[in-house]
């Protein structure tokens, strides 16, 4: 890949995971990041389809 063709903006869409059950408090997270994109139309349908 081409230096030319590496986006300068990606766009992550990311799932955040509070599990009350396991720490009440919620301060216990888990972090995913579902999939990532280079243009931020693309990264709404997916995020729309995905959440």
């Amino acid at each position: 890949m081409a230096a030319d063709d590496v986006p300068m903006l990606l766009f992550h869409t990311a799932l955040t995971v509070i599990d009350y059950h396991r720490e009440p408090s919620g301060a216990a997270r888990s972090f995913y990041v579902l999939d990532t994109h280079s243009a931020l139309e693309a990264a709404r349908a997916f995020a729309t389809s995905a959440l």
